[in-house]
C-alpha cells in the first residue's frame, strides 16, 4: 500500500528544488565556480542531492507499497518503476543515473567533478518530468483526485 500524502508531500518538495535550481543554469561553469567562496556552486550541489533524494524516496516507497520487487538500491528501485508502468523504460534507466550522482554527491564529496554538477543542473526537465509521470500514475490509479 502506498501513503499518497508522503509521495505528495516529496514531489512538492522536489518541484520547490527545481524551481530552486532553475536560475543557476543559466551560468556556464566558470560563473558557477567563480565566486571564491563557491556559494552558487555549492548551493546547486545541496539542490541536486536533495533533488536526488526525492526522487530516490518516491521511487523506493512506490516499488515497496506496489510490491514491484526488491530493490538492491535506489537506481534499482527507479528503474522498477517502469515494470509497474509508472516511468517509461527508456526514461527510467536514464533517470536511474541520478541514484549513482547522489552516492557521490555524499559519500564520495572528495572527488566530486564540478562538470558533472554542471551538466546535472541541465537536466532538470528530468525531474520535471518525474514529477508529471508519478501525478499521472497516481491519478490514473486512482491514488489522487483533482
Amino acid at each position: 500500500m502506498i501513503d499518497t500524502g508522503v509521495i505528495l508531500e516529496r514531489l512538492d518538495a522536489l518541484q520547490e528544488y527545481v524551481d530552486k535550481l532553475r536560475p543557476f543554469q543559466s551560468q556556464s561553469p566558470e560563473q558557477l565556480l567563480a565566486d571564491e567562496n563557491y556559494r552558487d556552486y555549492w548551493a546547486v550541489q545541496r539542490g541536486l542531492t536533495l533533488a536526488a533524494q526525492c526522487v530516490a524516496d518516491v521511487s523506493s516507497h512506490l516499488v515497496a507499497g506496489l510490491r514491484l520487487g526488491r530493490a538492491q538500491d535506489y537506481a534499482e528501485a527507479i528503474r522498477l518503476l517502469a515494470r509497474g508502468q509508472i516511468l517509461p523504460k527508456s526514461f527510467a534507466e536514464r533517470l536511474s543515473r541520478i541514484a549513482g550522482f547522489r552516492n557521490v554527491l555524499i559519500h564520495e564529496y572528495l572527488a566530486i567533478e564540478p562538470l558533472k554538477v554542471y551538466e546535472a543542473l541541465q537536466n532538470l526537465a528530468d525531474l520535471e518530468a518525474f514529477i508529471d509521470h508519478v501525478h499521472d500514475f497516481l491519478r490514473r490509479e486512482g491514488y489522487l483526485v483533482e
